[in-house]
Protein backbone atom coordinates (compact mmCIF):
# COMPACT_ATOMS: atom_id res chain seq x y z
CA UNK A 1 0.00 0.00 0.00
CA UNK A 2 1.23 3.74 -0.84
CA UNK A 3 1.69 6.03 2.06
CA UNK A 4 0.13 9.54 1.14
CA UNK A 5 2.84 11.91 2.13
CA UNK A 6 1.41 14.51 4.73
CA UNK A 7 2.01 17.78 4.36
CA UNK A 8 1.76 20.59 7.25
CA UNK A 9 -0.33 23.96 8.16
CA UNK A 10 0.90 25.53 11.19
CA UNK A 11 -1.45 27.71 12.44
CA UNK A 12 0.04 30.64 15.31
CA UNK A 13 -2.60 32.97 16.87
CA UNK A 14 -0.85 36.04 18.53
CA UNK A 15 -1.44 39.17 19.93
CA UNK A 16 1.04 41.96 20.44
CA UNK A 17 4.02 39.78 21.18
CA UNK A 18 6.31 40.78 18.31
CA UNK A 19 9.60 39.44 20.44
CA UNK A 20 8.20 36.23 21.04
CA UNK A 21 6.40 35.70 17.83
CA UNK A 22 9.83 36.09 16.07
CA UNK A 23 11.40 33.54 18.26
CA UNK A 24 8.74 31.24 17.77
CA UNK A 25 9.22 31.62 13.86
CA UNK A 26 12.85 31.20 13.96
CA UNK A 27 12.44 27.86 15.64
CA UNK A 28 9.66 26.76 13.56
CA UNK A 29 11.10 27.53 10.39
CA UNK A 30 14.22 25.09 11.27
CA UNK A 31 11.63 22.62 11.96
CA UNK A 32 9.28 22.53 9.10
CA UNK A 33 9.68 21.64 5.00
CA UNK A 34 9.36 23.74 2.09
CA UNK A 35 6.06 21.84 1.08
CA UNK A 36 4.49 23.24 4.84
CA UNK A 37 2.63 26.13 5.52
CA UNK A 38 2.56 28.57 7.85
CA UNK A 39 0.03 30.82 9.08
CA UNK A 40 0.50 33.51 11.35
CA UNK A 41 -3.36 34.27 12.55
CA UNK A 42 -3.03 38.01 14.37
CA UNK A 43 -5.76 38.18 17.39
CA UNK A 44 -6.52 41.90 16.23
CA UNK A 45 -2.86 43.13 17.37
CA UNK A 46 -2.63 47.06 17.60
CA UNK A 47 1.15 46.79 17.63
CA UNK A 48 2.00 46.85 13.89
CA UNK A 49 4.94 44.84 13.91
CA UNK A 50 3.39 41.76 14.47
CA UNK A 51 2.56 41.67 10.75
CA UNK A 52 6.27 43.27 9.93
CA UNK A 53 7.86 40.43 11.55
CA UNK A 54 5.10 37.30 9.99
CA UNK A 55 5.90 38.54 6.72
CA UNK A 56 9.74 39.49 7.32
CA UNK A 57 9.74 35.95 8.17
CA UNK A 58 8.07 34.75 4.77
CA UNK A 59 5.00 33.43 6.22
CA UNK A 60 0.95 34.03 5.57
CA UNK A 61 -0.37 36.72 8.10
CA UNK A 62 -4.30 36.88 8.21
CA UNK A 63 -6.18 38.73 10.73
CA UNK A 64 -9.13 38.56 12.97
CA UNK A 65 -11.27 41.21 13.81
CA UNK A 66 -11.66 41.07 17.18
CA UNK A 67 -9.47 39.51 19.84
CA UNK A 68 -9.79 36.04 20.46
CA UNK A 69 -7.31 32.86 20.74
CA UNK A 70 -9.82 30.51 19.52
CA UNK A 71 -11.28 32.84 16.75
CA UNK A 72 -7.80 33.24 15.51
CA UNK A 73 -6.89 29.54 15.51
CA UNK A 74 -10.40 29.09 13.75
CA UNK A 75 -9.63 31.72 10.90
CA UNK A 76 -6.09 29.70 10.54
CA UNK A 77 -7.47 26.43 9.73
CA UNK A 78 -9.98 27.58 7.41
CA UNK A 79 -8.12 29.23 5.64
CA UNK A 80 -5.52 26.65 5.54
CA UNK A 81 -3.99 24.77 2.52
CA UNK A 82 -3.21 21.31 3.67
CA UNK A 83 -5.45 18.90 5.64
CA UNK A 84 -3.46 18.29 8.60
CA UNK A 85 -3.40 21.34 11.16
CA UNK A 86 -0.98 21.86 13.67
CA UNK A 87 -1.40 24.41 16.45
CA UNK A 88 1.70 25.90 18.47
CA UNK A 89 1.10 29.55 20.37
CA UNK A 90 3.54 32.53 19.97
CA UNK A 91 5.76 32.07 22.98
CA UNK A 92 6.19 28.43 21.83
CA UNK A 93 9.53 27.14 20.27
CA UNK A 94 9.17 23.93 18.94
CA UNK A 95 12.25 21.20 18.77
CA UNK A 96 13.86 20.25 15.68
CA UNK A 97 12.60 17.18 14.67
CA UNK A 98 8.70 18.30 16.06
CA UNK A 99 7.58 18.74 12.30
CA UNK A 100 8.74 15.20 10.97
CA UNK A 101 7.48 13.54 14.21
CA UNK A 102 3.33 15.36 13.21
CA UNK A 103 3.86 14.19 9.62
CA UNK A 104 5.16 10.30 10.46
CA UNK A 105 2.21 10.02 13.10
CA UNK A 106 -0.67 10.86 10.29
CA UNK A 107 0.78 9.26 7.51
CA UNK A 108 1.47 5.97 9.68
CA UNK A 109 -1.94 6.32 11.07
CA UNK A 110 -4.80 7.29 8.25
CA UNK A 111 -7.61 6.96 11.10
CA UNK A 112 -5.56 9.33 13.45
CA UNK A 113 -8.23 12.48 14.55
CA UNK A 114 -5.63 13.95 16.98
CA UNK A 115 -2.06 14.10 18.39
CA UNK A 116 -0.87 15.98 21.25
CA UNK A 117 2.75 16.59 22.54
CA UNK A 118 4.70 17.41 25.28
CA UNK A 119 5.74 20.65 26.81
CA UNK A 120 9.17 21.55 28.54
CA UNK A 121 10.63 25.14 29.60
CA UNK A 122 14.21 26.58 27.63
CA UNK A 123 16.97 25.77 28.82
CA UNK A 124 17.14 29.35 30.59
CA UNK A 125 13.62 28.87 32.20
CA UNK A 126 14.50 26.15 34.75
CA UNK A 127 14.82 28.41 37.45
CA UNK A 128 11.92 29.82 37.60
CA UNK A 129 9.67 29.45 40.18
CA UNK A 130 5.94 28.28 39.07
CA UNK A 131 6.16 27.41 35.67
CA UNK A 132 2.58 27.54 33.54
CA UNK A 133 1.35 25.52 30.38
CA UNK A 134 3.72 22.54 30.93
CA UNK A 135 3.09 19.19 29.82
CA UNK A 136 5.17 16.28 31.11
CA UNK A 137 4.38 12.47 30.61
CA UNK A 138 7.25 10.27 29.74
CA UNK A 139 4.49 7.49 27.99
CA UNK A 140 2.42 7.75 24.42
CA UNK A 141 -1.13 6.80 25.34
CA UNK A 142 -4.40 7.31 23.71
CA UNK A 143 -6.57 10.06 24.58
CA UNK A 144 -9.67 8.64 25.60
CA UNK A 145 -13.14 10.14 24.93
CA UNK A 146 -14.73 11.34 29.11
CA UNK A 147 -11.32 11.89 30.30
CA UNK A 148 -11.30 14.13 33.31
CA UNK A 149 -7.74 15.44 31.51
CA UNK A 150 -6.75 15.05 28.41
CA UNK A 151 -3.03 15.37 28.40
CA UNK A 152 -2.13 17.69 25.83
CA UNK A 153 -2.87 21.63 25.26
CA UNK A 154 -3.45 23.55 22.06
CA UNK A 155 -0.23 25.50 21.74
CA UNK A 156 1.12 22.16 20.81
CA UNK A 157 -1.30 19.98 19.10
CA UNK A 158 -2.14 19.00 15.37
CA UNK A 159 -6.07 17.74 14.24
CA UNK A 160 -6.95 16.69 10.56
CA UNK A 161 -8.97 19.28 8.75
CA UNK A 162 -12.32 16.51 8.69
CA UNK A 163 -12.23 16.32 12.25
CA UNK A 164 -12.09 20.16 12.74
CA UNK A 165 -15.00 20.59 11.00
CA UNK A 166 -17.10 17.74 11.88
CA UNK A 167 -16.77 19.53 15.58
CA UNK A 168 -17.30 23.33 14.22
CA UNK A 169 -13.53 24.20 15.54
CA UNK A 170 -12.56 25.47 18.83
CA UNK A 171 -14.93 27.63 20.80
CA UNK A 172 -14.89 31.05 20.21
CA UNK A 173 -16.71 31.61 23.36
CA UNK A 174 -14.04 30.50 24.97
CA UNK A 175 -10.07 31.28 25.80
CA UNK A 176 -7.84 34.35 26.24
CA UNK A 177 -9.98 37.43 24.49
CA UNK A 178 -13.11 36.39 26.12
CA UNK A 179 -15.19 37.03 29.38
CA UNK A 180 -14.43 32.53 30.22
CA UNK A 181 -10.70 33.22 29.33
CA UNK A 182 -9.36 29.82 28.92
CA UNK A 183 -10.18 25.90 28.52
CA UNK A 184 -10.71 25.88 24.72
CA UNK A 185 -8.47 23.53 24.04
CA UNK A 186 -9.70 20.65 26.45
CA UNK A 187 -13.12 21.37 25.38
CA UNK A 188 -12.12 20.66 21.66
CA UNK A 189 -10.33 17.74 22.86
CA UNK A 190 -13.66 16.86 24.77
CA UNK A 191 -15.85 17.20 21.41
CA UNK A 192 -13.25 15.78 18.80
CA UNK A 193 -12.84 12.44 20.95
CA UNK A 194 -16.14 12.51 21.79
CA UNK A 195 -17.08 12.30 18.01
CA UNK A 196 -15.69 9.08 18.09
CA UNK A 197 -12.57 10.80 15.82
CA UNK A 198 -9.14 8.71 17.28
CA UNK A 199 -6.57 10.96 19.73
CA UNK A 200 -3.15 9.74 20.83
CA UNK A 201 -0.72 11.70 23.52
CA UNK A 202 3.14 11.07 21.70
CA UNK A 203 5.81 12.59 24.45
CA UNK A 204 8.58 13.26 21.57
CA UNK A 205 6.23 15.59 19.50
CA UNK A 206 8.33 18.05 21.89
CA UNK A 207 8.28 22.06 22.47
CA UNK A 208 9.51 24.20 24.81
CA UNK A 209 6.69 26.88 26.40
CA UNK A 210 8.93 30.26 27.09
CA UNK A 211 7.91 31.10 30.75
CA UNK A 212 8.39 35.02 29.70
CA UNK A 213 5.35 36.25 32.12
CA UNK A 214 5.90 37.95 35.67
CA UNK A 215 5.38 36.03 39.16
CA UNK A 216 1.77 37.92 39.33
CA UNK A 217 0.96 37.06 35.95
CA UNK A 218 1.42 33.60 36.58
CA UNK A 219 -0.98 33.83 38.96
CA UNK A 220 -2.99 35.81 37.14
CA UNK A 221 -2.99 32.71 35.04
CA UNK A 222 -4.39 30.45 37.33
CA UNK A 223 -7.30 32.36 37.67
CA UNK A 224 -8.05 32.26 34.08
CA UNK A 225 -7.10 28.56 34.09
CA UNK A 226 -10.21 28.41 36.87
CA UNK A 227 -12.52 29.94 35.19
CA UNK A 228 -11.78 27.95 31.61
CA UNK A 229 -12.07 24.73 33.09
CA UNK A 230 -15.35 25.54 35.35
CA UNK A 231 -16.65 26.64 31.74
CA UNK A 232 -15.79 23.40 30.55
CA UNK A 233 -17.25 22.23 33.39
CA UNK A 234 -20.43 23.58 32.91
CA UNK A 235 -20.81 22.72 29.46
CA UNK A 236 -20.41 19.01 29.88
CA UNK A 237 -22.81 19.87 32.88
CA UNK A 238 -25.48 20.42 29.90
CA UNK A 239 -25.12 16.45 27.69
CA UNK A 240 -23.22 14.19 29.83
CA UNK A 241 -23.72 14.30 34.33
CA UNK A 242 -21.55 11.02 34.33
CA UNK A 243 -18.61 12.95 32.46
CA UNK A 244 -18.97 16.00 34.33
CA UNK A 245 -18.99 14.45 37.64
CA UNK A 246 -14.98 12.82 36.18
CA UNK A 247 -14.43 16.47 35.77
CA UNK A 248 -15.04 17.93 38.78
CA UNK A 249 -13.85 15.78 40.79
CA UNK A 250 -10.57 15.99 38.80
CA UNK A 251 -10.56 19.79 38.83
CA UNK A 252 -12.26 20.49 42.40
CA UNK A 253 -10.13 17.19 44.00
CA UNK A 254 -6.62 16.90 42.24
CA UNK A 255 -6.15 19.96 40.49
CA UNK A 256 -7.57 22.04 43.19
CA UNK A 257 -8.19 20.93 46.94
CA UNK A 258 -5.17 18.62 46.83
CA UNK A 259 -2.38 21.37 45.15
CA UNK A 260 -3.79 23.02 48.29
CA UNK A 261 -3.21 20.78 50.24
CA UNK A 262 0.20 20.07 49.60
CA UNK A 263 0.95 22.98 49.28
CA UNK A 264 0.30 23.86 52.76
CA UNK A 265 1.76 20.69 54.42
CA UNK A 266 5.10 22.37 52.31
CA UNK A 267 4.58 26.11 53.42
CA UNK A 268 4.83 26.62 49.74
CA UNK A 269 2.59 30.08 49.58
CA UNK A 270 2.70 30.57 46.11
CA UNK A 271 1.65 27.10 45.39
CA UNK A 272 -1.08 27.82 48.33
CA UNK A 273 -2.10 31.12 46.41
CA UNK A 274 -2.47 29.62 42.68
CA UNK A 275 -4.62 26.97 44.28
CA UNK A 276 -6.99 28.95 45.51
CA UNK A 277 -6.74 31.30 42.30
CA UNK A 278 -7.66 28.14 40.40
CA UNK A 279 -10.47 26.98 43.14
CA UNK A 280 -12.32 30.17 43.20
CA UNK A 281 -12.38 30.94 39.50
CA UNK A 282 -13.77 27.73 38.73
CA UNK A 283 -16.52 28.80 40.49
CA UNK A 284 -16.72 31.66 38.78
CA UNK A 285 -16.38 29.65 35.31
CA UNK A 286 -19.21 27.10 36.36
CA UNK A 287 -21.87 29.98 36.93
CA UNK A 288 -20.89 32.20 34.03
CA UNK A 289 -20.80 29.18 31.62
CA UNK A 290 -24.04 27.74 33.00
CA UNK A 291 -25.51 31.19 32.19
CA UNK A 292 -24.39 31.15 29.26
CA UNK A 293 -26.30 29.61 25.87
CA UNK A 294 -24.62 26.82 24.52
CA UNK A 295 -25.58 25.65 20.45
CA UNK A 296 -24.11 23.25 18.67
CA UNK A 297 -21.82 22.41 21.16
CA UNK A 298 -20.32 26.39 21.46
CA UNK A 299 -20.88 29.00 23.87
CA UNK A 300 -22.57 32.22 22.30
CA UNK A 301 -19.41 34.26 21.45
CA UNK A 302 -19.82 37.60 21.36
CA UNK A 303 -19.09 39.25 17.58
CA UNK A 304 -19.62 38.02 14.19
CA UNK A 305 -16.61 35.50 12.59
CA UNK A 306 -14.29 37.13 10.63
CA UNK A 307 -13.76 35.72 7.12
CA UNK A 308 -9.89 34.76 6.71
CA UNK A 309 -8.05 37.05 4.47
CA UNK A 310 -4.27 36.19 3.29
CA UNK A 311 -2.33 38.68 3.05
CA UNK A 312 -1.28 37.64 -0.54
CA UNK A 313 -4.84 38.42 -1.51
CA UNK A 314 -5.17 41.76 0.18
CA UNK A 315 -4.73 43.34 -3.36
CA UNK A 316 -8.04 41.68 -4.49
CA UNK A 317 -10.22 41.47 -1.33
CA UNK A 318 -9.31 44.69 0.97
CA UNK A 319 -8.67 44.40 4.90
CA UNK A 320 -10.11 42.52 7.39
Amino acid sequence: MTIEPVSLTVVIPTRNRPELLGRCLAALRAAVSPDDEILVCDSASTDPRVREIAEAAATTYLRAGRPGTSLARNTGWRAAKHDIIAFVDDDIEVTPGWAGIVRAAFEAEPGLGLLTGSVDVPDEDRTVDHPTSIEQHSQPHELAAGSARPRGISGNCAIRREVLEAVGGFDEGLGPGTRLRAGEDKDLFDRILGSGARGRYEPSMRVRHVQWRTRTARLGLDWSYGIGAGARLAKVLRTDRRHARSIASELFGRWGFADLGRSIRSRYKLGMAAALLRLAGMVVGVALGLATRVRDGHYASSGPRSVPVRSDERSERGNV
